[in-house]
């Protein structure tokens, strides 16, 4: 998993690439939570995210709760066909916004 992060104009616009498997998801939480210390909206480009397990999930659930404590909110852009399955499978297009173009 790579994971690329960067502040702009108070969004947090995190870019992963891989899967996010039991090792992404431990490497994307560690960013998320850092960098939820200094904002609570994030933009998360999910364009070259090739899989998403249940470790992945939670994660993304954690950055959820994370954000929600202040009234952040969490955007996921450009998912693969087979992460958007997951992401309706498991009810999370009812906490993130979706943008899949």
């Amino acid at each position: 998993m790579e994971i690329k992060a960067f502040k702009e104009n108070g969004v947090i616009e995190v870019s992963l690439s891989g899967r996010l498997d039991m090792d992404g998801a431990y490497k994307a939480e560690q960013h998320f939570t850092k960098y939820a210390e200094s904002g609570n909206t994030f933009v998360l480009d999910f364009e070259k995210v090739e899989f998403l397990s249940s470790a992945g999930i939670r994660a993304l659930l954690s950055l959820y709760r994370l954000v929600s404590e202040t009234n952040g909110s969490v955007t996921i852009k450009k998912p693969q066909p087979a992460v958007l399955g997951v992401l309706e499978e498991t009810d999370f297009v009812e906490l993130f916004k979706i943008i899949k173009a």
